[in-house]
């Protein structure tokens, strides 16, 4: 299943073509395939993400990798999920919370626009008569329970704790109260709730101050910046003589 994925984001564009066909009748026959390839599209996100923060920190262009020879461009993995969703979509709730998280993975969402694929999905799937917030609304509680657990919010890999904040973020725009009850009944059942109970407003205004900043400094700062804004310069002639005056 992974070398449909791999051939499917191949750098070259004959090869995509007879992959995406190829898998494309593949999932068609089965929907238990399209949710196990799902899966395996989101593990394939999070290499890609690795990958790439490698490459990033040490200023490589590229390297050799048996997982990962190449990094497919984001258009590619856009469609790669595209191409995954309405067969995947039809046969279980969790493929609901994949796709959700997938849409808005850092490596195919923008930091300036993170519900933007997710948007281009929706309009992929009414497309094809599947109408994915209507799906949402009743399933409310299996998304969540998928996007707060340790694939998701809680996971130990930044880029899905990220997916996982942006898709809640998009959750709570389409049904603000269901999403809110359910994060709240998984928020009361950590184990250190309690302990947020026993910070001072001093506790939260170290948190709140910048690094390199003391938090009993930021009056100061604030106070000299007022001044330095209210002080009046010299004009006309006076204030071309300044510098002999000294």
């Amino acid at each position: 299943m992974q070398v449909l994925i791999y051939l499917v984001c191949h750098p070259s564009w004959a090869v995509r073509k007879i992959a995406y066909d190829a898998t494309k009748n593949i999932l068609s026959s089965s929907g238990a395939l399209a949710e196990d390839l799902l899966f395996l599209f989101t593990s394939w996100l999070s290499l890609v993400g690795e990958r790439v923060l490698i490459l990033k920190q040490s200023d490589m262009d590229s390297f050799g990798d048996s997982q990962l020879p190449f990094i497919p461009s984001t258009e590619v993995l856009v469609k790669c999920l595209f191409l995954i969703a309405p067969y995947a979509i039809d046969h279980s709730q969790r493929s609901y919370a994949r796709l959700i998280l997938c849409s808005h993975h850092p490596c195919i969402s923008s930091s300036g626009s993170p519900a933007g694929v997710w948007k281009r999905l929706q309009k992929r799937l009414k497309q094809q008569n599947i109408s994915f917030t209507d799906l949402i609304f009743p399933n409310i509680t299996v998304i969540c329970k998928e996007l707060l657990s340790k694939d998701g919010l809680f996971s130990s890999n930044k880029q899905e704790q990220r997916a996982a904040l942006c898709s809640l973020a998009t959750l709570m725009s389409i049904s603000p109260n269901d999403t809110f009850v359910e994060f709240e009944k998984h928020f009361i059942e950590l184990p250190d709730r309690t302990l947020h109970d026993g910070f001072s407003e001093n506790d939260i205004k170290i948190f709140f101050t910048s690094e390199g900043q003391l938090s009993t400094e930021q009056g100061v700062y604030v106070a000299e910046a007022v001044a330095s804004k209210n002080t009046k310069l010299a004009k006309g002639r006076f204030r071309a003589y300044d510098g002999q005056d000294a």
